[in-house]
């Protein structure tokens, strides 16, 4: 067996266990916010695994009768053009989300808007030890790119990104239904369960008037992943600078796509160790020149405004806070790190050194007690990977003026039940599709390359039991599993049918 072969079926063995772990889950509860929309906290809710697996043999079923227009060349043609109409009809719905939902920067979002307003008007002081932009210095490239946006299209004008968010959804789309096809070699029936799963997943729409990087980061980090499925099998420089300068952008409007970046980087190594060494020498080179180069250009233009004793905090502070169980909230935002860092004198070793003693009293509290640490863990990784809506409605729910009575409807109103069924459902397609992917293309799926994506999203769920928890920060790998969960669900139906055609041929013989 290659190599790549190899840590391809290793990799799928590790990513079984993970989703069969959320796909069970999934089934038994949800963690959901309050319906007032009053905290950010979300909590759990039992729910029926009866109807759950009623509902999701329902999906299958149709995914069935899918497969058999299929198989009857009932559905054929090139969908493409279904592709691209439904990533309009997307961006158009994002615009109206925009405006129906009116929503406006809050916190973060608020600090970042505020100065990059102020660093155009030549007020640099965010940047000084302790203030908001010395201590989260990684949100530079967010900055850089809004104050672009000011110079485009007016000063203070924060809408203009919003609508930057909505032109990135039809490229998110169309990118992972590229990604559909090149993993389930053209099938109409993946594609059109990719298509469906998509236009269905309502916080995708709700995070695009959220001034922050989840949306246009994960819409390029889906490009580049099909870039590079697309590399694999045709190589080209173009293609190969298209997915470096995506991912160099994407880093710099969410640090996190890091973890990406990572995964792409062990896909291109495991190919190192392959047949096609030197393409993916230079593609790995071209990855990280990108990055590189974008980082580059931030720094040259800020380094003249940090002070000497201004740094970002630490890592081991976010680390630190991620073991915190203030308000009954497994490793939850506290406020840790401000406190940590200014404490201890904006000093960078000292600051490591007090995160370093209050992680070893969590370990040693839990090594005294392990039931507190399994449901520490229990619930850390819960309320992330287990909220279907991913606070997109808490998220969002900060106006400047009225929403519009059908957006008003979907958050608090007549609808809300009715989305939150419909997204619980959604979530459970999606862990069982992937679950069952990974249980039938273990032997068939021998290039690294495949797994691309799942491998950064497993490297998420890694990060996301280890830092600061929230399950907005998950939200972006769950828009990376869509084109998986889509080919999973065609994977299933398939089995289900040659199961059928297998009976069907025993009882003729009978």
């Amino acid at each position: 067996m290659r190599v790549e072969g190899i840590f391809a079926k290793l990799f799928c063995v590790l990513a079984t266990l993970l989703f069969a772990v959320l796909t069970y889950f999934s089934l038994v509860e949800t963690w959901v916010n309050d319906r007032e929309q009053i905290s950010e906290y979300v909590y759990p809710q039992p729910d029926s695994m009866l109807w759950n697996l009623l509902g999701l043999g329902i999906v299958l079923l149709v995914g069935i009768l899918i497969y058999g227009l299929e198989k009857k060349q009932l559905i054929k043609g090139n969908l493409d053009i279904v592709a691209m109409v439904l990533s309009l009809a997307a961006l158009a719905f994002s615009i109206y989300w925009i405006n129906g939902t009116a929503a406006a920067p809050l916190a973060d979002q608020y600090y970042i808007v505020r100065f990059a307003e102020e660093f155009e008007m030549g007020n640099t002081s965010a940047l000084a030890q302790g203030k908001y932009v010395g201590i989260y210095q990684q949100q530079l490239g967010l900055i850089t790119f809004i104050r672009v946006l000011y110079k485009l299209f007016g000063m203070g004008n924060y809408q203009a990104y919003q609508y930057f968010n909505a032109v990135m959804i039809p490229i998110l789309i169309f990118s992972g239904y590229q990604i559909v096809k090149q993993l389930s070699e053209d099938s109409h029936m993946a594609e059109l369960c990719y298509l469906i799963l998509t236009a269905f997943c309502l916080p995708m729409y709700c995070y695009v008037p959220f001034v922050y990087g989840e949306i246009a980061s994960t819409a390029l980090v889906i490009f580049a992943g099909w870039m590079l499925l697309w590399i694999e099998k045709k190589f080209s420089v173009v293609k190969v600078i298209l997915f470096s300068l995506a991912l160099g952008v994407a880093v710099q409007l969410r640090r996190n796509v890091l973890i990406l970046v990572i995964a792409f980087g062990i896909v291109l190594l495991v190919q190192l160790l392959g047949q096609k060494k030197r393409q993916a020498l230079i593609t790995l080179g071209g990855m990280l020149a990108g990055v590189l180069l974008f980082q580059g250009i931030i720094n040259g233009i800020y380094a003249k405004f940090i002070p000497e004793d201004s740094h970002s905090a630490p890592a081991s502070v976010f680390i630190a806070m991620g073991v915190n169980s203030d308000n009954g909230m497994a490793g939850w935002h506290n406020f840790y790190d401000q406190f940590a860092f200014r404490d201890n004198g904006y000093d960078i070793e000292k600051t490591n050194q007090a995160a370093k003693e209050y992680l070893l009293d969590f370990v040693e509290h839990c090594k005294e007690n392990p039931g507190y640490a399994s449901e520490f863990y229990y619930n850390k990784m819960c309320s992330q990977w287990n909220a279907p809506l991913y606070q997109c409605f808490i998220m969002t729910n900060h106006r400047e003026k009225e929403q519009a009575n059908f957006v008003t409807d979907i958050y608090i109103g007549k609808w809300r039940a009715l989305v939150d069924w419909q997204m619980n459902l959604h979530q459970l397609v999606v862990y069982s599709g992937i679950l069952g992917l990974l249980l039938l293309v273990r032997k068939k799926w021998t290039h690294i390359s495949n797994y691309v994506l799942l491998i950064g999203v497993f490297g998420g769920f890694l990060f996301s039991m280890m830092w600061e928890a929230k399950t907005r920060y998950v939200f972006p790998y769950y828009l990376m599993m869509l084109p998986y969960a889509a080919v999973g669900i065609y994977e299933l139906v398939k089995f289900l049918w040659s199961i059928k055609l297998r009976k069907t041929a025993a009882v003729s013989e009978d």
